[in-house]
């Protein structure tokens, strides 16, 4: 069900390409310059991780992902993340890449403001009219977000603090970036 021609896969990987840059400029432009160390939470390890080393050397972060991966604190899927972690806990909670692959979106907003002490920032960037990429067996990839999803997710929840980005053109979006305030 994966089979892209050579010609497909050149261009998804272009397109990949041009989109993670979109990702790291969002990042190092709109994150803090500072943060208190182990009060940032990746959600997926990933090219994410590699951004937020290079603007934070010296601060170790935390990293939720599902997959056995070493450098991983929390080992579990996102959608149980409040039956293990304290709510909370984190200043800054960054989910990149991370929603297309989640069953349950929906459910996944409710853990990252759990996860978000109320005031804090979650960073979100998710895929409109980017290729279909599963990830098996760790994950499957389930959706994609057009502008309007990712403040329909936090309805009346939480502060939509702006709409940052929109990679690719505006009429064929390759993906959104979005930073929400959690409520007090």
């Amino acid at each position: 069900m994966n089979e892209y021609t050579i010609q497909e896969q050149s261009q998804a990987n272009a397109q990949m390409q041009e989109w993670r840059i979109c990702i790291e400029d969002f990042l190092m432009k709109e994150l803090p310059d500072t943060i208190i160390p182990n009060k940032l939470l990746d959600i997926g390890v990933g090219s994410t991780t590699n951004v937020l080393r290079k603007k934070y050397p010296n601060v170790p972060f935390h990293i939720l992902d599902k997959g056995p991966y070493p450098e991983v604190e929390h080992n579990i899927d996102l959608l149980h993340a409040s039956k293990k972690i304290e709510g909370g806990l984190y200043d800054v909670v960054i989910c990149s890449e991370v929603l297309e692959h989640v069953d349950r979106p929906w459910l996944a907003a409710d853990q990252l403001a759990y996860l978000t002490r109320p005031g804090g920032l979650i960073y979100i960037t998710a895929p409109s009219f980017l290729y279909w990429h599963p990830m098996m067996p760790i994950c499957d990839d389930y959706w994609r977000f057009m502008p309007n999803c990712i403040p329909l997710l936090f309805k009346d929840k939480h502060k939509l603090v702006r709409k940052l980005r929109l990679g690719g053109s505006g009429f064929q979006p390759t993906g959104i970036c979005y930073v929400i305030e959690v409520n007090e």
